[in-house]
């Protein structure tokens, strides 16, 4: 149900360390259904995706309902900033644990593959787009809605405030990438410019798909 009259009600703030859980809660909701396996592992496949995403997230900016629940949230790195989130997180030994524990669960390994392809991917597409003449100096990393706010027009204010966040730093361009399991076509406008494509390897759950960069200046 969108909350188009709330809209107005909610609270905007810049990513803090202790926003983890809420990222993590966020990927999970968006992408929980890519895990292969028992529904339970989604979770834990969430924190272990974030913990490495997080190492490099240098700034972002969240949408809070009054309900104190999340209603957005856009995060995204400059290349050489400091990360929001530092070296007392752990993040490293996190991750490796998590992924220990994943890959001992039935679906697991299949799950972490599915991830290790689309990472592949995405480092070509940037590999790709680098030959071809364009560097880029940040990156958006996540962009997300909880389903009770789409259609409120909050994903093009997340993605202002973001653009806003990189200008600060005297940045002139970034990326994103993305697949043809999101909604894409957000994308396929100004200041968007398609960068390259790369079709998934035909796995479970890639079957069909392709990786997508994206590109726009400020």
């Amino acid at each position: 149900m969108k909350q188009t009259a709330a809209v107005g009600a909610l609270t905007e703030i810049a990513l803090r360390s202790s926003d983890y859980g809420r990222i993590v809660d966020a990927f999970h909701a968006q992408w929980g259904w890519e895990t292969l396996g028992a529904p339970g592992l989604g979770a834990k496949v969430a924190d272990w995706y974030c913990a490495k995403m997080m190492q490099s997230v240098t700034f972002g900016r969240l949408l809070i309902a009054p309900t104190g629940g999340t209603a957005g949230l856009a995060v995204g790195g400059v290349f050489g900033d400091r990360p929001v989130i530092g070296g007392d997180a752990h993040l490293p030994e996190r991750r490796a644990a998590l992924e220990k524990e994943i890959a001992a669960q039935k679906g697991g390994p299949e799950t972490i593959a599915l991830y290790d392809h689309i990472s592949r991917i995405n480092e070509h597409l940037r590999r790709q787009t680098r030959e071809n003449g364009r560097v880029f100096a940040a990156e958006l990393y996540f962009l997300w809605v909880s389903p009770d706010y789409r259609g409120c027009g909050l994903s093009r204010r997340l993605l202002n405030a973001a653009m806003k966040a990189m200008k600060a730093r005297r940045v002139k361009n970034f990326c994103l990438f993305t697949d043809t399991n999101c909604d894409w076509k957000f994308y396929m406008r100004d200041p968007w410019v398609a960068c390259g494509r790369q079709p998934w390897p035909d796995v479970p759950g890639m079957r069909g798909g392709a990786g997508l960069m994206f590109g726009a200046s400020l």
